[in-house]
């Protein structure tokens, strides 16, 4: 309680000193700058209505079947930070056993250092243990390092410690929980994937594991493998789902886009064409949808979704993310009211069921942050002129609950990567492993995602 205490005010007195940014042709990282606007403006307040009215009016859509955007940053629980800026170049910094970073060492890096050039995607295994990282170039090249055992190879499952050649002709890559499986999407759409085969996942056969890519489906756009689920999008809109990718079974039709982000088992969440939002594979039950994101805190799922008037509705156990302010009788599918004028959803929660951060930004570009270990009555407004942003927390338990744990990320307009909060093992990227109340610039012209 001490620690949540202190926390919470010294968040609060960087949001009075701090400016996340200045114009855009002059921003500056020390503690000079002026005051935020975004620190004194009204953070909007939780709305306790169980039954929020849904918004049944709105003409419906006309979405275009369409794949996940490709990732230009990515950080695992262990430490390890990358970022891709806008000429193609890959950065990392962090913490790097066993070579993470790719950079060719063992050496923890504070301060971000040079991987490889002409990138332009860039993705890490999910959970505890050792990551595997993934880099697709600007030849559609796909490249990995780190732990060996989600690089598919036979004859060495060792570390590698620079990049090296996976396969060619690659669209996106999709790793599976803790990597035991990944999923590739080449430019022509065909669906490849390699990894553990214990449950015949992969292939109906008594091999336990697949060391080379093997060919799965064709007209694919999207995989969702957050989870033991495994969900497909095809280029025609329809959407596949089972425990076996040799196995699926069809769901539904005309969806343009599907969640590849979950941890919950239990649902796959995806947008139909005229923008209404399935969940469960049941009917539909929410309209005028834009974006969405679901995710598991320890026992408890929530779904956000945004509505093409930029509206924030919660389904499911929202309070347990946002805090005791969203009364805990809206649990359920009942839609639930969060914000006005939200333009994207940031959902981050540690895997291993600590606290959960969700962060909105607003369509003036006002970074919102919730989270139920801020203990936090209503959003707390930190940074303006925010693109978009990030959270990461430890792997372990003990320490995944503790707020002075957690690291926070955000690109703004100019390009510019901030970081701040916790920052063991150089994860922050700014040259300490103190704790870091105000955002610091750590990286200009990133790429846009």
């Amino acid at each position: 309680m001490k620690k949540t205490v202190i926390l919470i005010s010294a968040i609060i007195m960087a949001v009075m000193l701090f400016t996340a940014c200045g114009s855009d042709d002059d921003i500056q990282a020390e503690d000079t700058t002026t005051p935020a606007e975004a620190a004194d403006a009204q953070a909007p307040a939780g709305d306790d209505t169980a039954t929020a009215p849904a918004p049944v009016d709105r003409v419906p859509l006309s979405l275009e079947v369409s794949p996940p955007a490709r990732a230009t940053f990515a950080t695992h629980e262990n430490g390890s930070t990358f970022a891709i800026t806008d000429d193609g170049t890959l950065w990392a910094w962090g913490y790097n056993s066993w070579g993470w970073l790719g950079d060719g060492t063992q050496s923890t890096r504070w301060e971000p250092v040079r991987v490889m050039d002409n990138v332009v995607c860039i993705t890490a295994t999910r959970g505890p243990g050792e990551p595997t990282i993934f880099a697709i170039d600007q030849n559609s090249t796909l490249w990995a390092w780190g732990s060996g055992g989600s690089i598919p190879s036979e004859d060495d499952r060792s570390n590698r410690f620079a990049p090296e050649i996976v396969m060619e002709n690659v669209a996106n890559v999709f790793p599976s929980y803790l990597g035991a499986r990944i999923f590739v999407v080449d430019n022509d759409n065909v669906l490849w994937g390699w990894g553990s085969n214990r449950n015949q996942e992969l292939e109906d056969s008594d091999v336990e594991r697949i060391f080379t890519p093997i060919r799965f489906m064709d007209n694919v756009l999207a995989v969702d493998v957050s989870t033991m689920l495994i969900s497909v999008l095809t280029t025609n809109g329809e959407v596949w789902s089972g425990r076996e990718i040799h196995s699926l079974e069809y769901v539904k039709s005309n969806v343009a886009y599907l969640c590849t982000n979950r941890t919950s088992d239990r649902e796959a969440n995806f947008i139909t064409q005229t923008g209404e939002f399935s969940r469960d594979f049941e009917d539909e039950i929410f309209v005028g949808v834009r974006s969405l994101a679901s995710g598991k805190h320890s026992v408890t799922r929530a779904t956000f979704v945004l509505t093409v008037d930029d509206q924030l509705y919660g389904f499911g156990s929202v309070d347990h993310w946002l805090g005791e302010a969203y009364a805990p009788q809206n649990r359920g599918r009942r839609p639930l009211h969060i914000m006005d004028s939200v333009d994207s959803i940031i959902l981050s929660a540690p895997d291993c069921g600590g606290l959960a951060h969700p962060m909105f930004i607003d369509t003036n570009g006002i970074l919102f942050i919730y989270g139920e270990g801020l203990n936090l009555a209503q959003p707390l407004a930190v940074m303006e002129n925010v693109v978009t942003a990030f959270t990461s927390s430890p792997s372990d338990v003990r320490n995944a609950v503790d707020p002075e744990r957690q690291s926070y990320f955000a690109i703004t307009r100019d390009g510019t990567l901030w970081a701040w909060g916790h920052a063991a093992n150089g994860r922050l990227g700014n040259g300490t492993n103190e704790w870091t109340e105000h955002p610091v610039a750590i990286l200009e012209n990133m790429m846009m995602p």
